[in-house]
């Protein structure tokens, strides 16, 4: 039979930052008796005070004559001089001396022992009774009970066996919402492209000022455009003013503070399609609200960041977000010191976060879901089953990378990865990304005729990316859209239904939305870009741990898309 469980109701305190309990957990467990905690107390309180008072008699000094009686008179003689031992009076004396040292030493032992043995006794003592409780554990988490697992026919508890089966979330994460925003970037054909970024809050400065940013896994800093940038791009979006913080501190590289009107370090980070030049600073940052019981409370750090001296128009112009949260290993970031997650989790440890180097991305699908990331831990609710944990390939380079054993669609393995590939997690890249070279076979075996019914939302072909403990399946509506062979874009301006009851004869067909990159050495060639579509249809745990790090798969937990949205789904996917 396995064990169950009661819990007393917990002991809350507050922190600042999170909320901790402390919970005593009953656990029952049919056929076996456990001494309570009230009836242990006892018996080990009344075994230590016999051992005393048995200590006590034994080693007890005990006269061996009378007491001497003092006269208050003045001595009339010398005291006699006691005559010397013989040999044989010496050698006994020292012979009772030994024996009276060896018997204290094998008492005092003797005592220790039974002590012991006492309270292993009490420990593990079991009889044959029912029903009876036992108070277990002391103090843990409320959001992380114990694991219970039976075990060769017997049960027994075992307390985060596996440390994800058990995990229900950390009261000390921190969540912040997203938003997507997505735009034509340009039209090539009968191919429109897009572009779409997933924007939160964060606030930065004292006092502080909020700017919207997009958490990126793909850079290593964090990035805001500054009132130092006086271009139109600058201006199109909120400018962090250096002057009006009280927190802020000017810096080279390597923190070394920076007098007014000394010459300083720039730095210059790039990107897929755009570049950003700026200065250092180290500032204040808050973000997020906990995802425990302490709604709205914020998680505040020190941070060095770049303000933004240029940026250039693409992407940053039409985007509604301001900067840029590098969420990249530490390869990507100037110093430790510039790189979030790893400032983050300092910060959050001191907490008492359990998985500080963690966060997480979900992606809704439809616009009544809310997007989200979580730093400092995870979400078990937007994940349908336990992760499957897969290493960083090379994390010294700073990416997400992962190793690919193989690529397949429907069965058939792609020829350009049969000697293996790898994929890249970014979470600023809208589509997938496959290289030059490889192009050609992909959109050939993707690209299929459109179902009458389901058009794009048919279950073949599908793409299976083999990782190194996990299988990301794409289906034809992840990565596929409806387009029309009459040199238009392929958003659906009309049904397929719709063209079907016109006459038109030209065939629907759903073509993949790939885009080509290339990257040298030693990252590429060989490399894939797994974006939005992955992470929308996947929840993606990242395990920043400098010695351990590592991506978590599970399938994303969806709500159902209401009827109302339904009818209009891929006028959200193709928003502008």
């Amino acid at each position: 039979e396995v064990c169950s469980r009661s819990a007393i109701a917990p002991i809350v305190s507050e922190s600042p930052l999170s909320l901790r309990a402390t919970v005593f957990e009953i656990v029952h467990c049919p056929g076996t008796m456990q001494l309570d905690f009230d009836t242990t107390a006892t018996l080990f309180g009344i075994t230590v005070g016999t051992l005393f008072c048995a200590c006590r008699f034994l080693f007890a000094i005990k006269p061996t004559g009378k007491e001497p009686q003092f006269v208050d008179s003045e001595p009339s003689a010398p005291e006699p001089v006691p005559e010397p031992l013989t040999d044989a009076e010496s050698a006994e004396f020292e012979a009772r001396k030994a024996r009276a040292s060896w018997r204290k030493l094998s008492l005092s032992t003797g005592a220790v022992v039974i002590l012991v043995l006492m309270l292993l006794a009490l420990w593990s003592c079991r009889g044959s009774g029912d029903g009876a409780k036992t108070l277990q554990g002391g103090v843990t988490e409320v959001s992380a009970p114990a694991q219970k697992t039976a075990n060769a026919g017997s049960a027994e508890w075992t307390s985060a066996a596996v440390e994800d089966d058990d995990y229900a979330g950390d009261s000390h994460a921190i969540s912040v919402n997203l938003t997507r925003q997505q735009m034509t970037i340009h039209t090539v054909g009968d191919v429109m492209y897009y572009k779409s970024a997933y924007w939160g809050e964060i606030k930065a400065g004292s006092p502080a000022e909020s700017y919207r940013v997009v958490f990126d896994t793909g850079s290593g800093h964090l990035i805001l455009p500054s009132t130092y940038c006086r271009s139109t791009t600058c201006r199109a979006h909120k400018r962090y003013r250096r002057s009006s913080s009280l927190s802020a501190k000017d810096i080279d590289y390597d923190g070394t503070v920076v007098k007014p009107g000394e010459a300083r370090d720039q730095i210059t980070v790039s990107f897929g399609t755009g570049e950003v030049t700026g200065v250092f600073i180290e500032e204040n940052i808050c973000m997020g609200q906990s995802t425990g019981s302490l709604r709205g409370s914020e998680l505040c750090m020190s941070l060095r960041m770049i303000a933004a001296t240029h940026m250039s128009d693409e992407p940053f112009r039409t985007f509604q977000f301001d900067g840029v949260v590098g969420l990249g290993l530490a390869g990507l970031s100037q110093t430790k010191e510039f790189n979030f997650m790893d400032v983050l989790a300092g910060t959050t440890a001191k907490s008492g976060n359990k998985h500080p180097h963690r966060f997480a991305v979900f992606l809704g699908e439809h616009e009544a879901e809310v997007s989200e990331i979580t730093l400092g831990g995870y979400a078990p609710k937007h994940a349908q089953s336990r992760l499957a944990w897969n290493p960083v390939w090379q994390p010294q380079h700073g990416h997400w990378m992962l190793e690919v054993k193989s690529m397949s669609v429907d069965g058939k393995e792609v020829d350009y990865c049969r000697e293996g590939c790898r994929a890249v997690l970014d979470t600023g890249t809208s589509l997938l990304a496959v290289p030059t070279a490889a192009f050609p076979e992909f959109y050939e075996l993707l690209r299929h005729e459109a179902d009458p019914v389901t058009e794009c939302r048919g279950e073949s072909p599908q793409l299976h990316i083999e990782l190194e403990t996990f299988t990301v399946t794409l289906d034809p509506r992840d990565y596929s859209r409806l387009e029309h062979d009459i040199g238009v874009s392929p958003v659906p301006e009309q049904s397929f239904q719709a063209l079907m009851a016109q006459g038109q004869e030209e065939v629907a067909m759903c073509k993949p939305m790939l885009m080509a990159m290339d990257l040298p050495e030693p990252v590429g060639p060989k490399l894939f870009v797994l974006g939005e579509p992955v992470l929308r249809k996947y929840y993606t745990v990242y395990d920043a741990d400098l010695n351990n790090p590592r991506i978590g798969f599970s399938k994303a937990m969806h709500t159902k898309q209401p009827a109302h949205l339904q009818e209009d789904d891929d006028a959200w996917w193709y928003e502008e």
